[in-house]
């Protein structure tokens, strides 16, 4: 389920009479067809064990979706399709981000990478603790990293997390820290807690 929602691929749903939820059916087995996996996340459950979670969304019937043959490169479209869609979503404050970027002059405080692209340098501003559901992270400095793209990705799809003492678990590192720059602790806890999957391993 983690790699369709990585990947972006549609489950199917089956639900059935046994589930305790107001959308099982009364009797028997019920194909609810195809979802999106819109978030996933980890929280230990009332037994102490760490229980998987799926945000899933149904995927309407005007939705069109192929699926190619592995053997064939998927055909896309010259002309593609447009749909309306309306979400609702957290509004970040952009000066928060652009503040931390330029403390660290665009270097990435994990790799030490700075890109430079010709409109200028390139970083990305990173939440520890998501600030979307269900995670409802604060929109501040102290929960905002400064990452290159790929750091970006490993650390929010939860392959690298970081100690109270700032190593970075799963790369064996440090991250600059800027003297202006307080992380919080709290965030980092969350985000190990909840978000970061010791079992992955990254190639180097």
């Amino acid at each position: 389920m983690a790699r369709h929602f990585k990947e972006g691929n549609p489950v199917r749903v089956n639900r059935g009479y046994t589930l305790n939820s107001e959308f099982a059916p009364k009797r028997g087995y019920r194909y609810d067809g195809l979802h999106r996996i819109e978030n996933c996340w980890s929280e230990h459950g009332e037994d102490g064990f760490l229980v998987w979670r799926y945000r899933l969304v149904k995927i309407s019937s005007s939705e069109q979706i192929q699926v190619e043959s592995p053997q064939s490169a998927p055909q896309g479209a010259e002309r593609p399709s447009r749909t309306a869609v309306y979400t609702t979503r957290v509004i970040r404050n952009s000066d928060i981000g652009n503040y931390v970027k330029h403390l660290y002059e665009y270097r990435c405080q994990i790799s030490g990478i700075q890109l430079r692209t010709p409109s200028g340098f390139y970083a990305e501003a990173c939440h520890i603790k998501p600030v979307g559901k269900p995670n409802n992270g604060p929109d501040v400095a102290g929960n905002v990293l400064c990452l290159s793209p790929n750091m970006h990705v490993l650390f929010d799809l939860g392959a690298i997390s970081l100690t109270d003492d700032f190593q970075v678990i799963g790369i064996g590192s440090k991250i600059k820290l800027h003297e202006n720059h307080k992380l919080s602790t709290d965030c980092i806890r969350y985000h190990r807690e909840h978000i970061y999957k010791p079992e992955t391993r990254i190639d180097k």
